[in-house]
C-alpha cells in the first residue's frame, strides 16, 4: 500500500487520504458508489457480506476492492457502527471536467460508534453514549454524553473499580482513553476503546476547552467544583476535543455541563442488575426485563429518560417524593388515556433541536418537528396547575411555538422526502427565486410540445416526436423510412434499428436552459432549506427545555398507567430503620404466570435485619427475594410498586449473590466466583444496604459450605447489619435465630399429593424441615430406578445419622455417670491419679 508511481493518480489520492485515517474504514466516493480498497476492502467484504473484487495492480498483485451503492450507504454504515467500526466518509467535492486528474475529494465526516448523529444510523429510543476517562494522581474522572443530546455529565470517582461500575451502568458505545495514561479496563471492552493520541495534557488547556464550550467564567468554573478536579477536566475536555475532530466542528449543541455525584444514587453493581433482570432478561430469552415491563412510554425521549432513571435509582429525597406525588396526581386528576394518546404523536424533539444546531437535520425531520410542535398545546391542556409541584414545573417549562409552526407550514411541502434531490422540499410561494426557476421547468413540457408540432408541420413527418433520455439528453426521433424528409439543420445523434435521433440548435439551447434551471433550482432549494434551518437555531434552547419536560411527563404518565393497569401502590419512603411490604409480588413473574400469583409480606426492622429463608427447590425462595429488591428499586425511581402497601427505610445499595457460573477465561471455578461475589458484598454493604444471598456454599464440601454460610449470615447480621434475605438448604442455619440477635427464620412450604409435589409459595415465619429434593427430581423426569436407589441411600444416611446421634448421647451419659460416682474427698492421692488415668483411657476409647 505504498504511495508510489506504480499506482494510478486515483489510487495515489486514495492512499494519501487513507494515511490520515489508518484506524478506520475509508468510504471513498466514486460516482454512484463508495469504494474501499486494500485491507479495508477485505474487512468490509467480510463484515458486510459484499463482493470482493479487484481494480488495477500493485507490485504485480491485484488491488482488492469492494463497494456499496451511495444511495444505500446508510444501511451499510448502520451495520458497521453496530459492529463497533468507525468510518471516514470521503466525498467528491469538484465536478467532472475534461482534465485527466482525479476529482478533488476530502473526508467530510467521520462516524464512530459514539459520535453518531444521523437518525438513520441510530436507535432513537436508546442513548448512544460516548465516554472518556481521566486520571490524576489517585483519582479518576469520567465524562459522557449522548452525541445527539445537549448535556455533558462528569463524575468524580475514587477508584478504578468505581469507574468499571459506572461503565457497566452506562453501557457506552465508545470509550476514550488519553494516550500515556495508565488505565486498565476489562478485556471485554477492548473493541470499544479508542486511544486518543493527539491530546493536550496541560490542565490550563483543559480548562480553556471547557470554558469556551460552556461559556464559563472563572467563578462559575470554581462553583462547579472543577478548579482542582483535574481528572474530570481531563475527561471532559478529551471528550469535547474528540467530538470536535470527528464532526469537523465544535459540538455547539452540547450547551450544559453537569457534575454528578455517585453518592446521590443507590449503588447496584452489574451482577445485581443482571440477577434482577433490570435492563434485559438474564439467560432466559422468553422472560421479560423490568425495563420492558414498565416501558410503554410514548416518545423516544421518554424511553431514554426511563432507562436513565432505572439504571440510576435515587436515594431518598425531595426529588423522589415529587415524582410519587406527580404520579398520584396523574392517576387522580388527569385523563391518562387521552394524555398518552396525544403524547404518542410527539417525536424526538430533543434530537431534532440538536440536529438543527449542527445543521444536519433533514427535511422529513423538520416536517415531523412541525407536527410535534402542534401537539404541545394539546398536551399542556391535560394538566392542571396545583395538582403537583413537578407537574406545575412541566407546564411552566413546556413552551409553545406558533411562529415556528407557521414558518414550517409555509416553507415545507406536505410529506417532504428525506433528502433534497429530485422531489421538491420547499413549498411553492415561499421563495420567489426558486419559484421562477421551477416555472422554467414546469413550462418545459409545453415548449417541447410546441417544438414537436412545429417540426412535424415543417418536415411533413407526422410520426416525428421529441424525447429525452439520461445518456443523450433531448432529441428528435423519426422513422428511418422518412430520412429523405429530414432537413440538413438536423444533426444525427443516435441511430437505432428502425429510427434515427437528431438534435437541433434550438433543442440544444433548450436542453442547456433546462439543465441549468434544474441545477440552479436544486442549489437554490438547498440554500433556502439551509437558511430555514439557520433561522430555527434561536429556538433550540427552548426546544431542549421543552423536550426535557415532555420526556419527564411521558415517564410519569407511564408510571401512572402501569400503576392503574397492574394495581400497584404508592410507596412510603421513611427515615425509620425498616422495610415493611404487604402482599408484594414479582411484576414480571406475575405477568407470565397463568395461575394467580401468591402475594407475600416482608418485614425487616432494627431487631430483625436478616431472614434465613428455607424451603424446597422451586418453592419460590429466589422469586421472593428478587421481588422485594425490585419493589425497593421501583420505589427509588419514582414509580409505584407491586404491593398492597410498602414502607421503605433509607437504602444506599442493592447487592445480590444469586446463582453462579464458572469464569473459565479468568481461571475461576464456580465456587471461587461465588466467594468473590460474597466478599464484595461483605466488604461494601452497610446497614442501609439491601442484600440478597441465595444458597451460598454449594460449590464445596457440605461442612465447608455450612461453615461459610453460617459465618457469613452471622457477620451480615451482627457486623454489617444490612437488610438481608438469606436463602439456604442448610437447615442447620435456622438455629442461628436462637443465638444471633437480628436473625429470624421464614419458610416456604410444599406438600406431596399422590407422589407429586405441590408448592404453596406462601412465606410464613418458622423453618422448613424437609427439602423435597427427591420429589422435585421425580417431577423433573429422573428415571424411577435411579430415584428408588436415591431413596434407599437417603434412608440409610438418615438412619445412620440418627444412630450416630443416639450412640454419641449414650457415650456421653456413661461418661457423666462415671464422673458422678467419684467422691474426691475420700480419695487418696494415688487413688485420684488412678481414677484420672482410667477416665482418660475411657475417653480415648469413646
Amino acid at each position: 500500500m505504498n504511495d508510489s508511481n506504480q499506482h494510478t493518480p486515483m489510487i495515489r489520492q486514495y492512499l494519501k487520504i487513507k494515511q490520515e485515517h489508518l484506524d478506520m474504514l475509508l468510504f471513498y466516493r466514486m460516482g454512484d458508489f463508495y469504494e474501499l480498497f486494500f485491507e479495508d476492502a477485505k474487512r468490509a467484504a467480510e463484515l458486510l457480506n459484499i463482493t470482493l473484487t479487484a481494480r488495477g495492480k500493485a507490485d504485480g498483485t491485484a488491488i482488492p476492492m469492494a463497494g456499496v451503492p451511495a444511495h444505500a450507504a446508510d444501511s451499510y454504515l448502520a451495520r458497521l457502527i453496530a459492529m463497533g467500526e468507525s468510518v471516514a466518509i470521503c466525498e467528491q467535492i469538484s465536478l467532472p471536467g475534461k482534465t485527466k486528474e482525479p476529482l478533488e475529494r476530502k473526508v467530510t465526516r467521520i462516524i464512530t460508534p459514539g459520535t453518531v448523529l444521523d437518525a438513520t444510523l441510530m436507535d432513537e429510543s436508546s442513548e448512544t453514549l460516548i465516554l472518556a476517562i481521566g486520571h490524576s494522581s489517585k483519582t479518576y474522572g469520567i465524562a459522557f454524553l449522548d452525541a445527539c443530546g445537549n448535556q455533558l455529565e462528569a463524575i468524580f470517582l475514587s477508584s478504578i473499580n468505581l469507574v468499571i461500575d459506572e461503565i457497566e451502568r452506562l453501557s457506552p458505545a465508545e470509550i476514550l482513553i488519553p494516550a500515556g495514561v495508565a488505565i486498565k479496563l476489562p478485556e471485554k471492552w477492548s473493541n470499544l476503546i479508542t486511544i486518543v493520541r493527539d491530546y493536550a495534557i496541560e490542565p490550563e488547556i483543559h480548562k480553556k476547552i471547557l470554558c469556551d464550550q460552556f461559556s464559563l467564567d472563572h467563578n462559575t468554573f470554581q462553583n462547579l467544583g472543577m478548579v482542582d478536579a483535574h481528572a474530570i477536566n481531563m475527561a471532559a475536555s478529551l471528550l469535547l476535543s474528540y467530538c470536535t475532530k470527528m464532526q469537523g466542528a465544535r459540538p455547539a449543541h452540547i450547551t450544559t455541563i453537569k457534575i454528578d455525584n455517585v453518592e446521590s444514587s443507590i449503588r447496584i453493581d452489574q451482577k445485581s442488575r443482571e440477577n434482577l433482570e433490570i435492563s434485559s432478561p438474564y439467560l432466559k430469552k422468553d422472560s421479560t426485563s423490568i425495563f420492558s415491563l414498565i416501558n410503554p412510554t410514548k416518545t423516544p425521549m421518554g424511553s431514554r429518560l426511563l432507562k436513565r432513571w432505572l439504571t440510576k435509582p435515587l436515594k431518598q429525597g425531595g426529588q423522589l417524593i415529587e415524582r410519587h406525588n406527580a404520579v398520584s396526581a396523574l392517576i387522580g386528576e388527569i385523563n391518562i388515556g387521552r394524555l398518552r394518546s396525544d403524547l404518542k404523536d410527539i417525536k424526538d424533539l430533543e434530537r431534532a433541536a440538536a440536529r438543527i444546531t449542527i445543521k444536519i437535520i433533514k427535511p422529513a425531520e423538520l416536517y415531523s418537528l412541525r407536527k410535534t410542535l402542534t401537539k404541545l398545546p394539546l398536551v399542556k391542556e391535560h394538566l392542571k396547575i396545583g395538582c403537583a409541584k413537578l407537574l406545575d414545573e412541566i407546564i411552566f417549562h413546556t413552551s409553545e411555538f406558533p411562529h415556528v409552526i407557521k414558518l414550517l407550514s409555509d416553507a415545507l411541502v406536505e410529506n417532504p422526502p428525506l433528502t433534497i434531490k429530485e422531489q421538491p422540499v420547499i413549498a411553492t410561494g415561499f421563495d420567489e427565486e426558486l419559484d421562477k426557476l421551477r416555472s422554467i421547468l414546469s413550462d418545459a413540457n409545453e415548449r417541447l410540445v410546441s417544438i414537436e408540432t412545429r417540426e412535424k408541420k415543417a418536415t411533413g413527418i407526422s410520426s416525428l416526436k421529441v424525447g429525452f433520455n439520461r445518456v443523450h439528453g433531448y432529441y428528435i426521433e423519426t422513422s428511418r423510412l422518412h430520412s429523405d424528409l429530414v432537413p440538413s439543420s438536423f444533426q444525427r445523434r443516435q441511430t437505432l434499428k428502425a429510427t434515427e435521433r437528431y438534435i437541433t440548435e434550438e433543442l440544444q439551447a433548450f436542453e442547456t436552459e433546462i439543465l441549468n434551471a434544474k441545477e440552479q433550482a436544486l442549489l437554490r432549494e438547498k440554500q433556502v432549506f439551509n437558511e430555514l434551518v439557520t433561522s430555527l437555531a434561536s429556538e433550540t434552547e427552548k426546544m431542549v427545555i421543552t423536550a426535557s419536560s415532555i420526556s419527564t411527563l411521558d415517564v410519569l404518565s407511564t408510571f401512572a398507567e402501569r400503576a392503574g393497569t397492574l394495581h400497584w401502590c404508592k410507596p412510603e419512603l421513611s427515615s425509620q430503620e425498616k422495610i415493611s411490604i404487604a402482599q408484594g409480588r414479582h411484576p414480571t413473574v406475575e405477568m407470565h404466570q397463568k395461575r394467580q400469583f401468591v402475594k407475600n409480606d416482608l418485614y425487616l426492622r432494627e431487631d430483625r435485619k436478616l431472614l434465613i429463608i428455607t424451603g424446597p427447590n422451586m418453592g419460590g425462595k429466589s422469586t421472593y427475594m428478587r421481588q422485594n429488591a425490585v419493589i425497593v428499586l421501583l420505589a427509588h425511581i419514582g414509580s409505584f410498586v407491586p404491593a398492597k402497601t410498602a414502607l421503605i427505610g433509607e437504602i444506599d445499595a442493592i447487592y445480590t449473590r444469586i446463582g453462579a457460573t464458572d469464569n473459565l477465561a479468568a481461571g475461576q471455578s464456580t465456587f471461587m466466583v461465588e466467594m468473590k461475589e460474597l466478599a464484595y458484598i461483605m466488604n461494601n454493604a452497610t446497614k442501609n444496604s439491601l442484600v440478597l444471598i441465595d444458597e451460598i456454599g454449594r460449590g464445596t464440601s457440605t461442612y465447608d459450605g455450612l461453615a461459610i454460610a453460617s459465618a457469613s449470615a452471622e457477620y451480615l447480621a451482627s457486623q454489617t447489619k444490612a437488610y438481608t434475605l438469606f436463602s439456604t438448604h442448610f437447615f442447620e442455619l435456622t438455629s442461628l435465630a436462637k443465638s444471633v440477635p437480628k436473625i429470624s427464620n421464614v419458610k416456604l412450604e410444599a406438600i406431596v399429593q399422590d407422589e407429586e409435589i405441590v408448592f404453596l409459595h406462601q412465606v410464613t415465619d418458622g423453618s422448613a424441615n424437609k427439602s423435597y429434593g427427591l420429589s422435585v427430581a421425580r417431577q423433573a423426569g429422573i428415571p424411577y430406578q435411579s430415584l428408588d436407589k436415591a431413596a434407599a441411600i437417603l434412608n440409610s444416611l438418615e438412619n445412620a445419622s440418627q444412630a450416630n446421634n443416639i450412640s454419641h448421647q449414650e457415650r456421653e451419659n456413661n461418661f457423666v455417670e462415671l464422673i458422678s460416682e467419684i467422691d474426691p474427698d475420700s480419695l487418696t492421692p494415688r487413688e485420684a491419679l488412678e481414677k484420672l488415668y482410667f477416665l482418660k483411657k475411657s475417653a480415648e476409647r469413646k
